[in-house]
């Protein structure tokens, strides 16, 4: 939401002088969103815990908020009726995910209530994540609104099918809730603050200060239109069940494309391993010839402090042959 944010304020989304430059990034933008939206609903509902799952829910939405910046680069006459709507649709989806993941602690700790209650109530934000109730649904016509009216129908059904892939994660992530339950009892504060996420979740258009008549109530001849990918998104998630079921529990991991990068890490660092095994091996080498070197100087120096006490023990006999032979030389010299 940070990015976003920052996309917001930085990049010149509306504007009329667009550079080509921009424009492109706008595309890659664009298409780099709609990968990330669909790319991480197919990734996450392979994923077995419930916070994994949800996480990989954000990316997918981030993406269709990517997407949805772009258009202001690649589309400049759109964005003045679109950023109000993907304003909301950031803001409600904050809401709607911290409501997700505040209901996996209260799916962890069940309070003592009707189980059908608190999977009602916890279903309630995904629900409308996937644009079939409350604010969701609201957050998806202010987006779709803009792009019926501006011909962009293409990028409208590719936004809804990748709403498909949110309502089968919610899905996944609910029926990973199931299995991983526990009772518990939570605390009156904890399922008091998820109670009130996932109000504030829900009536998002009601307190959210957007330009008068910038967001409406969906036609309700468009609500059938608009709420189609949360029923499928469940058929698609009880499909995939069903034909995951003979892998016995196998997923995914979580990190997706974190193994590919440790990967070409580790590759690379096998060279640098192999060069400091190198280095090791010279450096044993060296220190066994220098304690060679140092063991053979001692031998030396041992026999030189022996000889020593020799010399000191006939010194008198030395001095006599030393006078001897100087006397020899003397007379020698003196002949010649």
């Amino acid at each position: 939401k940070a990015g976003l944010l920052g996309w917001i304020n930085v990049l010149p989304l509306g504007s009329e002088q667009v550079s080509a430059s921009l424009a492109q990034f706008g595309r890659f933008m664009l298409i780099a969103g709609l990968a990330a939206a669909f790319g991480a609903a197919l990734y996450g509902v392979f994923q077995r815990h419930p916070k994994a799952v949800l996480a990989y829910s954000s990316i997918s939405q981030m993406g269709m908020m990517t997407a949805l910046v772009a258009m202001g680069l690649v589309a400049p006459e759109v964005w003045p009726l679109l950023w109000p709507g993907l304003v909301l649709f950031a803001a409600h989806h904050a809401l709607a995910k911290g409501a997700l993941f505040m209901g996996t602690s209260i799916s962890e700790h069940l309070p003592r209530w009707p189980l059908t209650a608190v999977w009602g109530l916890l279903a309630l934000p995904g629900i409308s994540l996937a644009g079939a109730i409350g604010a969701g649904l609201v957050s998806k016509w202010g987006v779709k609104s803009p792009l019926y009216e501006m011909h962009h129908e293409s990028l409208i059904k590719l936004l809804s099918w990748a709403a498909v892939g949110t309502a089968a994660l919610v899905s996944v992530a609910l029926w990973r809730q199931w299995q991983q339950r526990h009772q518990g009892g939570s605390q009156p504060g904890q399922w008091g603050a998820w109670l009130v996420a996932i109000v504030a979740a829900l009536l998002t258009p009601f307190w959210l200060p957007l330009p008068a008549g910038s967001i409406e109530m969906p036609p309700l001849k468009e609500w059938l239109g608009i709420m189609w990918p949360f029923p499928v998104g469940v058929l698609f998630a009880v499909a995939g069940w069903l034909l995951t079921r003979p892998l016995k529990g196998k997923s995914l991991p979580a990190g997706d494309l974190w193994w590919l990068y440790a990967g070409i890490v580790g590759a690379a660092l096998v060279p640098i391993r192999l060069c400091g095994n190198y280095c090791a091996q010279l450096k044993a080498a060296s220190v066994a010839n220098a304690q060679k070197a140092e063991e053979t100087l001692m031998g030396h120096l041992t026999r030189l402090l022996s000889s020593e006490s020799w010399l000191r023990h006939h010194a008198g006999g030395l001095m006599m042959v030393l006078a001897v032979l100087l006397a020899a030389l003397m007379m020698w010299e003196g002949q010649q």
